[in-house]
Formats: structure tokens, sequence, C-alpha cells
């Protein structure tokens, strides 16, 4: 499942997720599990970042629920999930490279 959702170009981040308390909740705990178990495990690591880096944990979370978002028919099938039609492209390598003089 993380191969499939790291192959792909998109993020989902800036995350709204709206649904029925238990649903809900059975969400948070997926993703604040994880998180918290990465924060417990490297909490003196990341305490020694600098401040934009601290955010490791958040911007783990946001990769965690773009995984469940991506794999959505193994944690909440019964879903119906629907993403907002806004989002910003980002030039890629290649664009940032040439653009540069």
């Amino acid at each position: 499942m993380l191969e499939k959702t790291y192959s792909l170009r998109y993020l989902y981040s800036c995350n709204m997720f709206i649904a029925h308390k238990p649903t809900y909740d059975n969400f948070c705990k997926i993703v604040f599990d994880i998180v918290f178990e990465f924060y417990n495990s490297y909490e003196d690591i990341i305490k020694k970042l600098d401040p934009y880096n601290r955010r490791m944990p958040a911007f783990l979370a946001e990769r965690i629920i773009t995984a469940l978002v991506v794999n959505k028919e193994y944690f909440f099938p019964e879903l119906n999930i629907i993403p907002l039609k806004w989002s910003v492209k980002k030039p890629s390598v290649f664009e940032r490279i040439f653009k540069r003089k």
C-alpha cells in the first residue's frame, strides 16, 4: 500500500475529514497511533531539528492520510471520499533546474 501511495505524484495535504463520529474516531486512531509511535521512538532526534523540520510528525500524518485515502477500500470501504478540486501545480525538478540562470 505504501509503494502505491509513494509512487503517486500528489499528496492530500491540508486535509478536512468529515464523517460520522465512529468513523472519524477510527480514522484518528489509525493516524495518531502511527504518528505518536513514530514521535515517541524518535523524540530526541526530532527535538534537535530546526523548527520547520520539527514538524516531521505532521508531514508524516499527511502521508498517512494520503495512504488511507488512496487505499480506502482496506480501511473505510463504506466512505464516499470527495476530493476538492483545487490544487497548486508544483514545478518538476527539471523545470526548477532549467529555470535557474
